[in-house]
């Protein structure tokens, strides 16, 4: 029965997707796809890692300090789970979408109806969870035009990006 293989198999929460056929006369042909890990999310007092589709792979204590993070509280949520917050799929979509580099120490966060990213210094407003590979794109071209520090970027609308330049701190008269 190949229905019920696929279903032992699907029990993996490393397995996105499994199919099973059954070939007469004593074989079976397995199908499997992997998740891939993405980013750690925030699940109440631990860390989980989740893949692209939003299924919780493992739990960790903490993330290291070189992957990207999703701090958007899914409380205690175990592998096998699927996260169907949009939020949290947005960002795992624009942490998919950006080079390795650019994802050390980045981490994303929602503000009101948007979600913030604080990556490599600048802030970037992304908005709405849409567009998100776009929006990764278009950040991936700002920074290679060397932003300088502390640059807030907003992406909102990807096609039209914004970037506001940190302005000097004026001291306060005496």
């Amino acid at each position: 029965r190949g229905d019920a293989i696929a279903v032992s198999i699907l029990e993996d929460p490393w397995v996105q997707d499994a199919t099973v056929s059954v070939l007469w006369p004593g074989s079976i042909m397995a199908e499997v796809v992997e998740r891939t890990p993405v980013a750690p999310v925030l699940a109440g007092e631990q860390w989980v890692i989740v893949g692209r589709d939003g299924g919780v792979i493992a739990a960790i204590a903490a993330p290291s300090a070189e992957t990207a993070v999703v701090e958007i509280d899914q409380g205690a949520i175990v592998p096998g789970t699927v996260i169907t917050d949009a939020a949290v799929l947005g960002a795992l979509e624009f942490i998919d979408h950006l080079s390795a580099d650019r994802r050390v120490g980045l981490t994303m966060t929602k503000e009101d109806a948007g979600l913030i990213a604080d990556v490599a210094g600048h802030r970037i407003r992304l908005g709405r969870p849409v567009d998100m590979m776009q929006k990764a794109s278009v950040l991936e071209s700002l920074l290679d035009s060397e932003l300088p520090a502390g640059s807030a970027v907003n992406l909102i609308a990807p096609s039209r990006p914004a970037v506001a330049n940190p302005q000097p701190e004026v001291e306060p008269e005496e």
